[in-house]
């Protein structure tokens, strides 16, 4: 059996046991959301290499998206996948080639089909392998010359003997700096859980869980954007600066916060339809106390979706 084809088969069985082993977690459901499919047909993805991921990008400054997928055997968390600094991301897969998201949601490409592509690429030299763990939780990140594709594929236990399956995918532009410590994007652990409760045309009511986590002092809602599953929504004139996303309201601890988000002096009156909050929460904290945890992150960002009516 030639080399490849031999690592491709470990890797493979490697990663099925690690799934029937996370049948063993917890059984919670969370709701998955829709996205239109949409094939590029007679589409040919064309590469410089022979790499086994057969994924492309467009780079764009500034952009972000998130999809929200069905949880994996084993898990309560849905898996998502983010990009940013990229979009149009598109992958080979089943014949056809079509948008990262759709390939995943209709199981036309796994995760683990994708992380073993990864690996196999990082082992034949089509790209870098870097590994960090960080709170007991390992990320994978895979520098293409065209964007980083960062893997979390790994366990989230808990002190009653419990655990979770934690998925996230992020397919970045490649204009941060890599070490082999893993020196960026540490994701740190806030414990927060964001809910929409309710949203009108010009407001949203979100309900914030806090348990455990990281944080050394007050956690606040800081601003916010807001966009269309496809592309961003225009502020109003003047409404350019973080400076008029008021009030800031404080996240309490070990408790539940339910707070209201205006946007009516900086987005206007939204039609009804679904939209994506991307909201960022700030740690204020005495900075003399930053000594006390090291790599800690002072902002975090947290996307949560929801409609209109």
């Amino acid at each position: 059996m030639h080399t490849r084809d031999k690592f491709l088969k470990i890797l493979s069985v490697m990663i099925a046991v690690i799934i029937i082993l996370a049948g063993c977690g917890s059984n919670g459901q969370v709701a998955d959301s829709t996205t239109p499919v949409e094939d590029f047909e007679g589409y040919t993805i064309l590469l410089p290499d022979k790499r086994n991921l057969r994924m492309t990008v467009s780079e764009q400054k500034e952009a972000q998206s998130a999809a929200f997928l069905s949880r994996q055997e084993g898990s309560a968390f849905q898996t998502r996948l983010y990009c940013v600094d990229v979009t149009d991301v598109l992958v080979e897969a089943d014949g056809t080639v079509c948008l990262l998201e759709v390939a995943l949601r209709e199981n036309r490409i796994t995760l683990e089909e994708i992380a073993a592509y990864a690996k196999l690429d990082a082992y034949e030299g089509f790209c870098r392998e870097f590994v960090r763990t960080r709170y007991g939780r390992t990320r994978y990140v895979y520098r293409y010359p065209e964007y980083d594709l960062r893997l979390t594929y790994d366990y989230e236990y808990y002190g009653d003997g419990k655990f979770d399956l934690i998925n996230e995918v992020y397919v970045c532009g490649n204009n941060q700096t890599v070490t082999d410590d893993f020196s960026y994007d540490p994701d740190e652990n806030w414990g927060l859980t964001f809910t929409a409760v309710g949203a009108d045309n010009t407001s949203i009511t979100l309900n914030c869980t806090q348990k455990a986590g990281q944080q050394l002092d007050t956690l606040i809602a800081d601003f916010y954007f807001i966009d269309l599953s496809d592309r961003e929504l225009s502020r109003l004139d003047g409404a350019d600066g973080v400076e008029v996303y008021q009030p800031k309201p404080v996240l309490q601890r070990n408790t539940e916060t339910e707070f209201t988000l205006d946007w009516t002096e900086i987005y206007g009156p939204l039609p009804a339809g679904d939209y994506v909050l991307t909201l960022k929460v700030s740690d204020v904290f005495d900075p003399q106390n930053r000594q006390l945890l090291s790599k800690f992150e002072t902002r975090q960002t947290y996307v949560i979706p929801f409609t209109i009516p």
